[in-house]
């Protein structure tokens, strides 16, 4: 059985390997995109802006908008692959939340990495009356933004087609179609696998995500299951997910693209029967040629019905976060001397949302001056450092 490193390496490199075959580099940019330009009052949109490249990259900070509540919700990154074109994106997420009707401008947008800056231009939003007609709402593209139009791919490349077959396909399982807001549920997507092997599997992104905010893939577990009376070798990877808004939601089709490798002639020898299709050694046990193609496996899809927070007991700050924490408080010195600084350290832990875990309410007295905290996001902690500093 292949080891789960050889996994995370195989999917860490997946873009790689995609674009080393076509033949042609990634170029990096950045996009902007609006869940739909027309809203109501008292209805919310998302923003995504979308940075096309392999750095690891910062959010970027938004600029304040009078009539706008703009709250950033999380980022993630995965692979696409349209029109030939194949590398790796980070979508940040946020929400947006009109507080008067209007004509808003959004932007410009702003982004470092690797001492040069990316801009994407300004988006527009309209905010009508709650009683004025509102457009359709388009269904955005996974991610919530499309692929940049102007990449360059090889003419040598060929574009992935659908699979539909009993060898290979995918299945979405979720849990119980009633959530609350803010709630963190797994969801799993599992490839199903036989008589063919895959390889260069990407992680896999979701066509509709709205109403969701989506985290980061684990890396994939491999095993084999007996699914409708066949044995399968199966890749199982797990997302979690919230809901930020109230309403009934699509979730998916989740799609990933593969490279499939199917043989021309039937193997002599020992059976290919219950082995695993996710490892070279498939292939190189397997006498005669073969032949390898792109392909998109699309999963089923999950409908939710995203539930209002409780009232009852609901506390009076209460302000999104869901989940059971705990709050552990220092400073570094219970007395100082006269222009010495004192060190708060405030530790959140426990199991939930922490993307809805916001910065501690810290009141000081006229005569200290409290900066801004340096935050620390560990696995299930959230840890904030803060600088006061007495005036007299």
């Amino acid at each position: 059985m292949v080891s789960l490193k050889k996994f995370r390496d195989l999917l860490a490199f997946t873009a790689v390997l995609l674009c080393c075959a076509a033949g042609y580099s990634q170029e990096r940019q950045l996009d902007a995109t609006l869940e739909r330009e027309v809203v109501t009052l008292g209805n919310s949109v998302y923003l995504n802006v979308v940075f096309y490249g392999t750095d690891n990259v910062e959010a970027p900070i938004i600029s304040t908008v009078d009539g706008l509540n703009i709250k950033y919700i999380n980022s993630f990154k995965d692979t696409y692959f349209e029109k030939g074109a194949s590398g790796v994106k980070t979508t940040f997420s946020y929400l947006v939340m009109p507080l008067k009707p209007g004509n808003y401008k959004i932007g410009p947008f702003v982004l470092s990495s690797k001492s040069e800056k990316f801009a994407a231009a300004p988006v527009n939003l309209i905010v009508a009356e709650a009683d004025d007609m509102t457009p359709a709402r388009p269904q955005p593209p996974s991610g919530g933004a499309s692929a940049p139009t102007n990449k360059n791919p090889s003419t040598d490349k060929v574009a992935p087609r659908a699979y539909r077959g009993d060898n290979a396909f995918l299945v979405l399982e979720g849990p119980a179609p009633e959530i609350f807001q803010n709630e963190i549920l797994k969801v799993r997507m599992k490839i199903y696998v036989k008589e063919m092997g895959l390889k260069n599997i990407s992680f896999p992104s979701f066509v509709q995500n709205n109403g969701f905010s989506i985290g980061e893939w684990n890396e994939p577990h491999q095993a084999q299951e007996v699914y409708n009376g066949q044995l399968y070798n199966t890749l199982e990877f797990f997302v979690d997910i919230s809901g930020v808004k109230e309403g009934e939601y699509v979730l998916g089709p989740a799609v990933t693209a593969c490279d499939a490798i199917m043989q021309k002639r039937v193997q002599r020898g020992g059976s290919s029967f219950g082995r695993s299709v996710f490892d070279d050694s498939f292939f190189s046990s397997t006498f005669g040629q073969v032949e390898t193609y792109p392909i998109e496996l699309e999963s089923n899809v999950l409908k939710f019905k995203v539930l209002p927070f409780p009232q009852d007991g609901k506390p009076e700050s209460f302000d999104g976060a869901v989940g059971s924490y705990r709050m552990d408080v220092s400073v570094t010195a219970k007395q100082i001397k006269l222009g010495e600084p004192i060190n708060l350290n405030v530790a959140i832990t426990g199991d939930g949302n922490f993307a809805t875990v916001h910065e501690p309410a810290v009141e000081v007295s006229d005569d200290m001056k409290a900066y801004e905290p340096e935050i620390t996001k560990k696995d299930r902690a959230k840890i904030y450092k803060q600088i006061i500093l007495p005036k007299t």
